[in-house]
């Protein structure tokens, strides 16, 4: 395991996310890293990549807010605590290595929750967000604190492979530190494990469905007690009346945003582990979160931060400067980055007004 605070390969700066001009932590307004680590994907590996291409990819976005015209930079004082890195290990290690990875991953949420900071984690596979969700059970009461997951998949199973700390274990642990916890974009594909904990934790009304199969399906089906059909989001797309119930379940001061990019339709974003068709679209996520953060903000709630994992940045390693390959692959990066630039603006919107 080790931390680089740079990435010395580019020399590319003036980017909202350019290491070489760290500003010290305790001046900062966020801080983020990010973990290379992708071993307990249980389909496509790739993700441990992510990190540095999200970092490579904001280097092409131009930092000045839009209609704005004001440099993210000048108003938002951004630390990077470094990345996590880690060599893959032999399969009787993994058990090992994910507690530490977690452990780790805690130690540098914890620098910056415990400075107040606002906080974003860039991974790795899902499994990596053990790490600040036990540093955020540490330093807030978890019935204060609402997670908001987007994500094409529950990951509610206690283990997955006999793994508790899985990248399809986590949000039984969120479950399991207290936290409330609202799902948006899973699908409806569930296993019979996750559809008895739903039932006996009786939590369906705070999951949004994004449906596989067609509305005259659904309308012949009986009602289940895991499954309500006025949470189903068909086409990707929420109602009014959707996002309503989304705000209400939305009762702690305090939210985190939990996004698996896999959360997104497969044709607009095929660079993760485990593409899902009949997503969300990219469009309809940046809506949701700028929708859910001036939400938190009118209702005096506190957004501590986010994580965005599963980018999988696979299909560029090998690729020539011209291709296929490259194209598909910058393309998912670039909207990665996009959605961290845009978090961040509307978390400190305010700040830029004339």
């Amino acid at each position: 395991f080790f931390l680089c605070s740079r990435m010395k390969e580019s020399k590319i700066t003036g980017t909202f996310l350019d290491e070489s001009k760290n500003p010290p932590l305790e001046s900062s307004d966020a801080a983020f890293f990010g973990v290379e680590f992708d071993f307990t994907a249980s389909y496509n590996r790739g993700a441990r990549f992510g990190p540095k291409a999200i970092i490579l990819a904001s280097r092409q976005i131009e930092f000045e807010a839009p209609f704005i015209g004001t440099p993210l930079d000048k108003k938002i004082k951004i630390h990077n605590l470094g990345i996590a890195s880690y060599n893959e290990p032999k399969e009787s290690e993994l058990k090992a290595l994910s507690k530490k990875m977690a452990a780790n991953a805690k130690e540098l949420a914890l620098k910056a929750l415990s400075k107040e900071k606002f906080l974003f984690v860039l991974g790795g596979d899902h499994s990596i967000s053990n790490g600040h969700i036990a540093a955020l059970a540490q330093t807030f009461n978890p019935k204060d604190v609402c997670v908001v997951s987007f994500d094409a998949h529950f990951d509610l199973r206690n283990a997955l492979e006999e793994m508790l700390l899985s990248h399809g274990s986590i949000s039984r642990r969120i479950q399991d530190a207290g936290f409330n916890q609202i799902f948006i974009g899973v699908r409806d594909t569930v296993s019979t494990e996750e559809q008895e904990f739903i039932s006996k934790k009786s939590i369906s009304e705070k999951i949004f469905y994004c449906p596989l199969l067609p509305k005259q399906f659904y309308s012949a089906q009986k009602n289940s007690s895991w499954i309500k059909k006025e949470n189903l989001l068909f086409g990707g797309k929420y109602s009014k009346k959707q996002l309503e119930s989304i705000f209400s379940s939305i009762k702690e001061k305090f939210v985190w945003l939990e996004i698996d990019i896999d959360v997104l339709d497969a044709n607009e974003f095929l660079g993760t582990g485990t593409p899902m068709p009949n997503g969300i679209s990219f469009s309809a996520l940046n809506e949701l979160l700028f929708e859910i953060i001036s939400f938190a903000k009118k209702s005096g709630k506190k957004v501590l931060g986010f994580s965005l994992v599963e980018v999988s940045p696979l299909l560029d390693r090998d690729a020539k400067q011209y291709s296929v390959e490259k194209a598909v692959s910058t393309a998912c990066e670039m909207k990665a980055a996009l959605l961290c630039y845009n978090i961040l603006l509307y978390n400190f919107l305010e700040r830029f007004s004339p």
